[in-house]
């Protein structure tokens, strides 16, 4: 999320598609020159947006939002979501591996294409340890709703290329930075199968308003909640703290940590 004016902050997992070797390559790119072509031409004949993008042109804010859509997905009862944005973080991010491994929980990193070119190997250790990766746009632009769809396929398509590149995943969710949606943004998710994802509980950790107020918000986490923090964009030592508390203190509530399926069809 991490807004420009956050004092210094700055801008920068659930099945994922797997492709393999110089084949995937080439798929991509045709997957990308398609989806670029399909939003072109839905938005010069105004035809209806198919079925599928129907569904998911809206972010998922919270568990019950996703299940009223995927009515064949099930979760375990009294479960929850931990999505972690703007890495990955040389710094940070191998700092949270070690404690969701340690904790056995689950997590969906957003991350940012200019992020994951110098840090593919941490990208890598994500996905191997079994977390989700979501795309976060190349370079975190919040007006990216406002740009030209080139633009807007541009940063979406690339950050699918690294992540891919990294992984041999593409990546089957989108966050929009700063929670900043439009359609020509659901457009493009549309025209590539992603399915756009929110957050109903915003600890606002970008803002580093200290250590107690990040535990606090995230400690009242309910059933069904999707949660956002951040490894990137900045100090992340009050998330970090935060999360050593409050996950022990969640999974003793009896909260499951879960990621969501893949959206890709």
């Amino acid at each position: 999320m991490s807004p420009a004016a956050s004092g210094g902050d700055v801008a920068r997992r659930a099945v994922l598609l797997s492709i393999g070797g110089v084949i995937a390559g080439t798929a991509l790119s045709t997957m990308n020159a398609a989806a670029a072509a399909g939003v072109a031409a839905n938005r010069a004949t105004g035809r209806r947006l198919p079925p599928w993008s129907e569904r998911w042109h809206a972010p998922v804010r919270d568990l019950e939002d996703f299940l009223r859509r995927d009515r064949a997905a099930r979760f375990p009862a009294r479960s929850i979501m931990l999505t972690i944005d703007d890495g990955p973080s040389p710094e940070w991010t191998p700092r949270y591996l070690r404690l969701l491994a340690r904790h056995r929980v689950t997590a969906t990193f957003c991350v940012i294409g200019q992020q994951v070119r110098p840090n593919r190997s941490l990208v890598r250790a994500v996905a191997a340890e079994g977390h989700v990766i979501a795309n976060h746009t190349w370079t975190h632009d919040e007006q990216l709703a406002y740009r030209s769809p080139d633009v807007v396929h541009r940063e979406i398509a690339r950050t699918n290329e690294v992540v891919h590149e990294a992984t041999g995943h593409l990546p089957a969710q989108f966050r929009a930075p700063g929670g900043v949606w439009g359609p020509r943004v659901f457009d493009e998710l549309a025209a590539q199968h992603m399915m756009p994802l929110g957050w109903d509980v915003d600890p606002r950790d970008w803002a580093r308003p200290g250590t107690g107020a990040i535990e606090a918000a995230l400690g009242r986490a309910r059933p069904g909640n999707i949660l956002l923090c951040h490894d990137g964009g900045g100090d992340r030592t009050e998330t970090y703290r935060a999360l050593q508390t409050v996950i022990p203190a969640l999974l003793r509530r009896g909260l499951h940590f879960v990621t969501l399926p893949a959206a890709r069809q």
